[in-house]
């Protein structure tokens, strides 16, 4: 998102996403539940993306792609010590996943291993909505 945006809109936008994400997450486990397992890993990413986006809209920091995003969470949340680097390296992993489940003709990915992964996903999304409702210095 590269607009700026008055504080009514950045709540708005930001209150959109976190329900992107939460609504992403649900979706998820129902995916898993029916073996559905890219698509279960396109919507993690997905839940994790929105989440990301909403952090950086209520915060007033640009990003116009999936890239900006990933850059920006990196140069103002995990250089910055805000987040552990885990979760930088997380997100980018969860991209990457996301991609081969769209993308890869062949890929399928293991249901336990998308289990963990979800377990992660929730985490991230948690650790999101914690600096959601912490003042940034």
């Amino acid at each position: 998102m590269s607009e700026n945006f008055d504080d009514k809109t950045r709540l708005a936008y930001t209150t959109y996403r976190m329900e992107q994400a939460e609504n992403a997450l649900a979706d998820v486990e129902l995916l898993l539940a029916n073996d559905r397992l890219n698509a279960a890993a396109n919507r993690m990413y997905y839940a994790c993306f929105y989440a990301t986006e909403a952090l950086l809209i209520q915060n007033g920091i640009k990003a116009s792609t999936h890239t900006g995003v990933r850059q920006m969470f990196g140069l103002h949340y995990v250089q910055k010590g805000i987040v552990d680097a885990r979760w930088g390296r997380f997100l980018t992993r969860a991209e990457q996943m996301r991609e081969g489940a769209d993308y890869d003709f062949f890929i399928q990915y293991d249901k336990q291993e998308l289990q963990d992964f979800f377990s992660e996903a929730m985490q991230y999304v948690n650790i999101i909505k914690n600096l959601l409702n912490t003042p940034q210095q």
